[in-house]
């Protein structure tokens, strides 16, 4: 479960990178 929370939140922060 911490690893999926922590994987996402890193993904989501490269997907918000690549969108700016």
């Amino acid at each position: 479960d911490l690893a999926w929370t922590q994987g996402s939140r890193e993904w989501l922060a490269l997907e918000t990178f690549i969108d700016t």
